[in-house]
């Protein structure tokens, strides 16, 4: 073979990247041929030698790129060193044996070469160049890196730029990617839910025998040998268009699914999360409602939100549940996901459906309570928790007053725990939350203004201690930038404190000019009951919730003959005692 000497000068050096052997053993006349017999011959007991050895070729005999009469040899040449370049690992069970360092450098090399040889007029990357560049699109994967991820990303861009070239590519995911590629990998691990055809099976029979391990490797290689083939299906996922998805969703969700229901690893289940909402965000949901599959993916997408400590590690909980709510809530639709951008929505009693609302009420019982109970004394979790609640009841709006009994307990302990200013992320997120509780169930507040008082109050006096004390230390000694970080963010709580005082302020004024705007009806009426009832059509009518709300046992309370007073009338005892507290209800004292 004209170039097994080159090769046996590359084996003789040490694998670095861009190390070259002695081009002396390289032949004046080479062709591609000789190329590619020296990648059939070596290319899969040696990889990065016969990449090394192919790129040294290619960098000094040049014109064999450049003036190559026969373009289906380069198209040849970039199928082999694509079978080549492919990320096959040798995990097991057992454990990952795989040597990522040499991986890396084959990648690095083998882009490199595919760049060199598809940048020439008339070359169009094979099937088998895509899906290699496609495994190396995530830079979070081990073999890959955010160099390499660029170089793929670019490459395959510029193949697919015109708009010729981007039908191809979407007849090519449907055909070398899905049906070629990932079916077969899949076809052995496909979840009960769904039919063979991707559709939502009506009988589900799960067999005793579905969680066995002993032949896992034969029946899930795309999670051992051949884990590239998940990246390859989201890079999929990311490049198709939503008309080719519309017609061709079944090819996707046996695999979707299959990647959800996987449990043993938070990395797979942070991808599969990933890749749903890429999905999901392009398929429409209409289609997904009428086959069933919104409550397949409901149901494998759900567990997650029990990711928590100690049975999954604190770093791990945080990661899978910031992935998991926003998936939940794409399938309810039309909720921002993102607490930083989240305001609060109106008309959400028309918004919904009943499948809708059964899921959100769903996502805050089972979900965010279910995870406090369990997870409360976990700082970080605590944060996200209270995160999620916001985003989601500011989506609800009015809805969310089924759970205001829960919710409100569980933001005032947060609030009013003695050590809450120690973890000001987390102090600030129940604050944040409580401000969309009152923006969208203010009907209800009034009920628990006390509570809230109190609340307010208690975290109060604890940040202004804990500034004090960061600001009696910096007298003493110059601040690190820990010690001012935390000042400021201690005053960022005292900021949102005043806002929640505020928004309660107006929530109680409003109550008690209700009562008065009642009493003035009732008393000018000689039929007070069906004056009453009167108020309370015409306060439905403009979306307000009548205000009576259900007590502990779910008996309407009656009002107590202080459930009118202001916030000012409330408060000006307390303020009387201790001074500081002024400045939290500083406008309504004033008032008072």
């Amino acid at each position: 073979m004209a170039l097994e000497a080159a090769f046996e000068a590359f084996r003789a050096t040490a694998p670095s990247e861009r190390s070259i052997a002695d081009l002396s053993s390289i032949p004046n006349e080479v062709t591609l041929q000789d190329i590619n017999e020296l990648i059939r011959a070596h290319g899969q007991d040696d990889a990065l030698n016969t990449l090394r050895t192919a790129q040294a070729v290619l960098d000094a005999r040049p014109g064999l790129v450049s003036n190559a009469s026969a373009p289906e040899l380069l198209t040849e040449t970039l199928s082999l060193l694509a079978d080549v370049l492919k990320p096959d690992l040798d995990a097991t069970q057992d454990g990952d044996h795989t040597n990522y360092d040499d991986l890396s450098l084959r990648a690095s090399i083998g882009i490199d070469t595919i760049h060199l040889i598809s940048s020439q007029d008339g070359v169009v990357l094979p099937p088998a160049a895509i899906i290699a560049l496609a495994a190396y699109t995530n830079q979070d994967d081990r073999w890959s890196s955010p160099d390499l991820a660029e170089s793929a990303q670019e490459l395959l861009h510029t193949a697919f730029e015109d708009v010729t070239s981007g039908q191809r590519l979407q007849t090519l995911i449907l055909d070398q990617i899905l049906q070629a590629l990932i079916r077969p990998l899949f076809s052995k691990s496909r979840p009960a839910t769904v039919t063979a055809s991707g559709r939502k099976a009506e009988f589900v029979q799960p067999s005793r025998y579905d969680n066995l391990d002993a032949d896992a490797e034969a029946k899930k290689p795309w999670k051992y040998q051949q884990r590239y083939a998940i990246t390859v299906f989201g890079w999929a996922v990311e490049q198709i268009d939503t008309e080719t998805l519309r017609k061709n969703w079944h090819q996707f969700t046996p695999v979707l699914l299959t990647l959800l229901d996987d449990t043993s690893s938070t990395p797979l289940k942070l991808r599969a999360l990933a890749i749903f909402q890429t999905f999901w965000a392009k398929c429409p949901s209409e289609i997904m409602r009428q086959t069933g599959l919104s409550q397949v993916f409901e149901d494998a997408i759900f567990p997650a939100v029990l990711y928590l400590p100690n049975l999954t590690p604190e770093d791990e909980s945080v990661q899978v549940l910031n992935a998991t709510y926003p998936a939940l809530l794409a399938i309810v639709g039309g909720i921002d996901p993102d607490y930083k951008t989240s305001t609060p929505q109106s008309g959400c009693l028309d918004k919904y459906d009943e499948r809708q609302r059964k899921l959100l009420h769903r996502i805050v019982r089972e979900g965010i309570l279910t995870a406090y109970e369990h997870s409360g004394e976990h700082i970080r979790i605590v944060e996200v928790l209270c995160r999620q609640l916001q985003c989601v009841v500011n989506g609800m709006g009015v809805l969310a007053v089924k759970h205001l009994k829960n919710m409100i307990p569980m933001l005032s302990a947060i609030i009013s725990d003695p050590f809450a200013t120690s973890h000001t992320p987390s102090l600030a997120a129940a604050l944040d939350a409580l401000s969309a509780v009152q923006a969208t169930c203010w009907p209800r507040i009034p009920y628990y203004a006390n509570n809230l008082i109190k609340t307010l109050m208690l975290c109060w006096i604890s940040a202004e201690e804990a500034v004090e004390e960061r600001e009696g230390e910096a007298r003493k000694n110059r601040p690190s930038r820990v010690e001012m970080t935390t000042a400021a963010d201690l005053r960022g709580i005292m900021d949102k404190l005043t806002h929640n005082a505020q928004m309660l302020d107006a929530i109680l004024v409003a109550n008690a000019a209700d009562g008065e705007e009642a009493a003035a009806t009732a008393s000018s009426s000689s039929d007070a009951p069906a004056a009453a009832g009167k108020a309370a059509r015409s306060s439905a009518s403009a979306g307000k919730v009548p205000s009576v709300t259900p007590g502990v046992d779910g008996e309407a309370e009656e009002e107590s003959p202080g459930f009118r007073a202001t916030l000012a009338e409330r408060v000006q005892p307390l303020v009387e005692k201790h001074a500081s507290l002024g400045r939290l209800f500083l406008t309504s004292y004033e008032g008072a």
